[in-house]
Order: C-alpha cells, then structure tokens, then sequence
C-alpha cells in the first residue's frame, strides 16, 4: 500500500483452518494513518497490533471487529463511528454479462451463434456462469442493427 497508494498502513490478515481443510476462523484488519500523521503514531500502532499476533485466533476465541480495533487503536484519541456486517457480494449480473457480450459487437457476436450456438460466460469473481442460447444472441443481434 505504501507504493500504491502512497498511504502508510498496517494490514493484519489470518486463517485458522480445520484438519479436514475447511476454514475455522478468519479476520483481518487494516489501519490507514492520514496525511501528516505523527510517524510515531505508525510505531505505536504496529507495537499495538502485536498484542494481536494470530489474529484468526483471536477471531476464534470470540474477540470482536470492535474490540481488535479497541486493542490496536489502544492510547490514541478514537471512537468508532459505525458497524456493519461484511460479507462478499459480487455486483454481477445477467443483464450486465449481456452488456459485456453485446460490446464485443455484431462480428463476434454472429461467430459465437454459428460456430457455438450460444455462449457461456463465468464471473472471475465469485464464479456464477451465465449461459446464452442462440435465441440469446439472436436478440443481441436484432438490438445492434
């Protein structure tokens, strides 16, 4: 972060995982300082997140978004602001993919339906497949001209 964003940070991430492979606990945290922030206060935060060392273990023991942020954020003037719940979401979707396949214009689109017959398309993201049919296309094909 400190070369892309230019942003000093602290990133704490971990895992703990069963023996049959599937995820115990997980949790993370990152800590941002603002522009003109005392160097010090990076040299605080990071003794701080230290007392935090296997973060997914804390996770496990019950320790809470909040009360990580109250150990790393401990000595500094803070509060939180607000909670939420985080959890993945992908903002895919069939008409979007269908915006996608109809930008790669009437060429491509009349190669896939005679050498296909349709078109299958997967999210990078969160791997939902969306399948199009030749009547698909077709009606791709119609909305171009």
């Amino acid at each position: 972060m400190w070369q892309s964003e230019q942003t000093p940070s602290l990133v704490s991430l971990g895992v703990l995982v069963n023996p049959d492979g599937s995820v115990r606990a997980a949790g993370g945290l990152l800590v941002q300082l603002l522009p003109g922030a005392d160097p010090e206060w990076a040299r605080r935060l990071e003794a701080n997140a230290r007392s935090l060392a296997g973060i997914s273990r804390r996770v496990d023991d019950g320790l809470s978004p909040a009360g990580m942020a109250e150990r790393v954020l401990e000595g500094f003037d803070s509060r939180i602001l607000a909670e939420g719940e985080v959890r993945f979401a992908c903002g895919c979707s069939r008409a979007r993919v269908e915006g996608l396949l109809a930008a790669l214009g009437r060429e491509e689109l009349t190669r896939m339906l005679e050498e296909d017959g349709g078109a299958e398309l997967t999210c990078r993201f969160c791997g939902e497949r969306y399948n199009f049919g030749a009547d698909d296309l077709r009606r791709l094909l119609l909305r171009e001209a």
